[in-house]
């Protein structure tokens, strides 16, 4: 596993490119909603069999920060960007088209984890602080589970071959 800033993945792209990543999480991936921008096209050359990105707002100021996003995890699902453009975004976004939004609200639900303010304690089952704000421990059950799940991740996981890394 390497945990790598923005400014390293522009940094040590070759490096980092010479791998074959199970998984890419992007956190923040408001970096990459320009598509054209120099991060997106960097991330894009690290290969991975998965591709997560985590992001607060995936679409800011136009449905193309969404489509950055998605093409970037989910490469072809929403089509070219000048196709997107021309289908999706004009229609929405200029001329309010509610057929197409519904459209792309459920071509992309599949693909969204999403929490909003007004929505219940989605986490309302992990251990939690108490009155004297200590953690709650887990239960033994718990604890031999957690620690079966990391034994078997370090297990299946071995240093990925050429990586050099980077200062």
């Amino acid at each position: 596993m390497v945990l790598a800033t923005y400014g390293m993945v522009l940094r040590d792209r070759d490096a980092l490119a010479e791998v074959a990543w199970d998984i890419t999480v992007a956190d923040e991936a408001q970096y990459v909603k320009n598509s054209l921008s120099r991060s997106p096209r960097e991330l894009r050359s690290i290969p991975a069999a998965v591709r997560v990105a985590l992001t607060g707002k995936p679409v800011e100021n136009r449905l193309s920060d969404l489509w950055s996003i998605l093409d970037w995890t989910t490469p072809g699902l929403l089509g070219s960007l000048e196709g997107f453009h021309r289908q999706v975004a004009v229609p929405v976004e200029r001329y309010g088209d509610a057929k197409v939004r519904e459209h792309l609200a459920a071509t992309v639900r599949p693909f969204l984890l999403r929490r909003r303010k007004t929505d219940p304690d989605v986490a309302s089952e992990l251990p939690r602080k108490t009155e004297t704000d200590r953690v709650v421990p887990l239960t033994p059950e718990q604890a031999t589970l957690y620690e079966a799940v990391v034994r078997e991740s370090w297990r299946r996981s071995s240093a990925p071959r050429g990586w050099r890394g980077g200062a």
